[in-house]
This record gives C-alpha cells, structure tokens and sequence, in this order.
C-alpha cells in the first residue's frame, strides 16, 4: 500500500500450507468486490489466498497428471472465471484443470486437459478478453501462450490435439505474451534479446506489425493500460518503462471482430483437415 511505507503491508510466511519454491506467476480473480490471489510455483502446488489474510493460504491444490507433480511457470483463467484455470508447465505442456472439484477436494489427479506442442517451459499464457457487444470466435475459448523455445502458439482451448497457429519469428527466448484489452486481434509479445514485438492477426499472421528494440536487458513482463494506448514493460535488471502505442492498435472497426472470426474458423478447419 503506497499510502503507508515502502514496505509491504502483508506477505506470505513460510509454511508446510504454502509454497516451498519459488513463486512463479499469480492471478487476481474473484468479483468487484472481492478478490483472491491464486499462485503457482514449481513445486507442483497451487495456492488461494484471501487479500486480507496472507499467512497461510485458505485453499492448496496439489497439481498432478499421472502421479507426477506439475512444476507451474504461468497461470491464466478465462475471463470472468474463477474456477477452471490454465497452467503452463516447466516441461513444455499446458495443463486445463479447476480449483473446485470432486477430483480435487480428494486428492486425486486433478488435470482434465493437457495441450502438448511447445518443447520448452511455457513463459506466459493469456486468454482472449471479452469485449462488451461482441464474441469473437467463442473468444473465450482462444489463449495465447509463449516459451522458452523461441515461439508464441495460438490455441482453441476445446481442441486439444495441437496449436491454431505458432509465430516461429524469434530468436530469443519469448518471456511474455498479452492480447489487447481492446482490439480483439491485436497481441504483444517480450523476448529476451529486448524485442517487443506487436501483432494484428487481422492483418499479417506470418509477421509482427512493429518490431522494437528496447535495449540490451531482456524484456520479462508486458502489460496492456485498460485502454490499449500504452504498454507497460518490465527489464530484467528490475527497470520499468511505459510506452505509447500506434492508434491503429487501439482503434477498433465493427468488422475487425468478423475478420478475426473467419481467420479463427479458417485455421481450425485446417488443423482439424
């Protein structure tokens, strides 16, 4: 809290309840008015904390696919969704799963999906939002994920088999990738030689539409401003920046939510083909 001192207000303590590795990614879900944090961590468990009580999580779910324990690097839920979630896994593979559960609250295997088609651990995944008036393609059901083995894949999370698409342009590995809150083709990507590269599968599904170099430091986090305008960067030497985004990122046309739809249709026609 920035209106108290710079030091936190809460944290977590150490305890057999909570995590026993490093913390790799969290998620904000719950209502308007109240929230709960969800971590993951490679240590196979994942946790819910209430914001107002960090000691120890209210609920731990032992993450596991055939008695093995799934070492969590990302985690996602669909938008509005604070039940059924998506991690993505240390070995490459992206693992469908729900925090409530008759599997989970016995402590059975509780992945219901896997997704297999990057081949190193997966960096960030990111579910399509929803905009107001519009459904793009059961949007929902589009996630966006990146990896460590130098690509970004596009996925239809109710066809397992393999990708929609992969964007196989980097050479780095890829550390983060966002949909726009606002344009619903419209993605941007970090990678670790500096890159930040914005994508519009409306226009080129081959190429990004902008290229940029920030710097030597890698790129490890990207996010979107609630109005599609500016992107917030985080460095790997702990610097953040914020940039201004081109209006035709953000800039919305009735048909962009067409075009995408058809594009969507096409490539899973072809996947399924």
């Amino acid at each position: 809290d920035l209106r108290a001192r710079n030091i936190p207000v809460q944290r977590t303590a150490l305890s057999s309840n909570g995590h026993s590795h490093p913390v790799y990614s969290l998620a904000l879900v719950g209502s308007q008015n109240a929230h709960n944090i969800v971590s993951v961590s490679n240590d196979g468990r994942l946790c819910v904390w209430s914001m107002g009580m960090l000691q120890q999580p209210h609920k731990t779910l032992d993450l596991k696919k055939e008695k093995k324990d799934i070492s969590g690097h990302c985690i996602t839920f669909p938008e509005g969704e604070t039940n059924i979630f998506f991690v993505g896994s240390e070995e490459g593979a992206i693992h469908k799963s729900q925090i409530h559960g008759s599997k989970a609250s016995q402590g059975m295997e509780t992945i219901s999906e896997t997704y297999e088609g990057h081949f190193g651990p997966v960096t960030s995944l990111h579910c399509h939002p929803t905009t107001e008036g519009h459904q793009v393609y059961e949007s929902n059901n589009l996630m966006l994920s990146s990896s460590f083995d130098w690509t970004v894949k596009l996925w239809n999370t109710k066809e397992v088999s393999k990708p929609i698409l992969s964007f196989d342009s980097y050479d780095d590995y890829v550390y983060d990738v966002q949909w726009s809150p606002v344009h619903p083709s419209v993605f941007a990507t970090s990678d670790g030689d500096g890159y930040v590269d914005i994508w519009d599968l409306n226009k080129d599904i081959e190429s990004s539409r902008i290229r940029h170099r920030t710097g030597e430091r890698a790129v490890n986090k990207l996010r979107w401003s609630t109005d599609g305008r500016q992107l917030a960067l985080g460095d790997s030497n702990g610097g953040l920046s914020i940039w201004n985004v081109d209006k035709d990122f953000y800039t919305t046309k009735s048909e962009d939510w067409s075009k995408l739809d058809r594009l969507m249709d096409h490539s899973s026609r072809g996947l399924s083909g």
